[in-house]
């Protein structure tokens, strides 16, 4: 077989130079995509709790409803790079593989599914990212399943990757190879499918359609889907574009200079419009504030709009926001996700003003008390 090197020399010789221009650019962004890192500190917050981060919804009260939380989440879930499949820049939007995601504390995911030949693959825009719906319903299962998360509760927005092509390459019923809707595609596999059946019996919340935000006591253990695709809401309590229940902020085309800054903006006024909201009410019922950091553009790929946006939001985030307190951020969506900016999103659920915060101070009372006994110790 010949080598890499061999085969671009033969291309450059034949003259066949713009095939030659478009090898070489695939290698380049091949390579950087592995590479190419976004880092933050990973800083805790002075008045912090320990907090294990493959549990954190556990130690919060039943009666919190998942708009008054802070939620880590991931935008394009499933496109990291795997074993022998690199992705290149433009598509890779994480660097860390699902159940590795899970345990960091992500708690909200978004699946596109391509509907092709009457199932639904895991694509990004026109890429196939080498995953099928079954697949990862596999992966959540075996994090759920674990002692640490039967507690948890996953948020998953589920959404039609090709409804919106009116080509043959279409979502609908006689295009890419499929006979029957998307929405039938869905039933089969919540309903009928062997492998997937039994999953959605036992994982899926089963509310009314349509029912908005559940509490924690009623999602533990369970996964919340989003439905973000045409059609009747279907079996899923959360549609995607109802105002009522979802507030959104998803302006992800971005280039360099000024839409920078506008993207920078639309974060902060998003969080800022809840900033008045009263979650100690027992009565009001708030929508799901769901804030997308990702973005990108054909010259701007996710890893560099990424390392922009956490460079200047970063710290904010962690001592800016309510003053450094714990006001529920909502679901904080973004790309190459880390450790560092689960846990900024994730303890402003223990500091004072969030869910949490009497947990928070038991937990730092603890800490201080065994602090005292450790000093003492030392001193005899």
């Amino acid at each position: 077989m010949a080598s890499s090197h061999s085969y671009l020399q033969g291309l450059w010789t034949s003259g066949n130079h713009e095939l030659f221009a478009m090898r070489i650019l695939t290698i380049v962004l091949l390579a950087a995509a592995a590479c190419v890192p976004v880092e933050t500190r990973p800083t805790l917050h002075p008045d912090a709790a320990p907090i294990n981060m493959a549990s954190w919804q556990s130690l919060l009260p039943d009666n919190t409803s998942l708009s008054a939380l802070s939620i880590p989440g991931t935008h394009d879930t499933m496109s990291y790079p795997r074993k022998r499949r690199r992705l290149p820049l433009f598509t890779q939007t994480q660097r860390n593989d699902l159940l590795t995601q899970l345990r960091m504390g992500v708690r909200y995911l978004d699946l596109r599914l391509q509907h092709h030949k009457n199932v639904f693959t895991i694509h990004h825009g026109p890429t196939y990212l080498h995953f099928d719906l079954p697949e990862v319903l596999s992966i959540i299962e075996t994090f759920l399943s674990t002692p640490d998360a039967t507690r948890e509760i996953l948020l998953v927005r589920l959404k039609c990757n090709n409804c919106h092509l009116a080509s043959k390459d279409g979502a609908a019923k006689g295009c890419n190879g499929n006979t029957r809707e998307f929405e039938d595609t869905m039933e089969w596999y919540v309903f009928e499918n062997p492998a997937t059946a039994r999953w959605f019996e036992r994982w899926k919340l089963w509310a009314p359609p349509g029912s908005g935000v559940p509490t924690l006591g009623e999602a533990r253990g369970k996964v919340v889907f989003i439905q973000n695709f045409p059609g009747d809401i279907l079996f899923f309590p959360i549609e995607w574009g109802d105002e009522e229940h979802v507030l959104l902020q998803d302006e992800w085309t971005v280039h360099r200079g000024k839409q920078l800054v506008s993207k920078l903006k639309a974060i902060r006024r998003l969080w800022e419009s809840s900033s008045g909201w009263d979650y100690s009410s027992a009565t009001a019922k708030y929508p799901l504030v769901i804030n997308h950091l990702s973005a990108s553009s054909w010259a701007w790929w996710p890893v560099d709009v990424a390392r922009e946006v956490y460079k200047a939001l970063y710290e904010w985030m962690r001592t800016g926001w309510d003053g450094g307190g714990g006001r529920p951020m909502g679901v904080v969506v973004g790309d190459y996700v880390s450790a560092a900016v689960c846990r900024v999103v994730v303890e402003k659920n223990f500091l004072e003003g969030g869910a949490g915060e009497a947990v928070g101070e038991g937990k730092r009372e603890m800490g201080m008390g065994m602090d005292i006994r450790r000093k003492r110790g030392k001193q005899e």
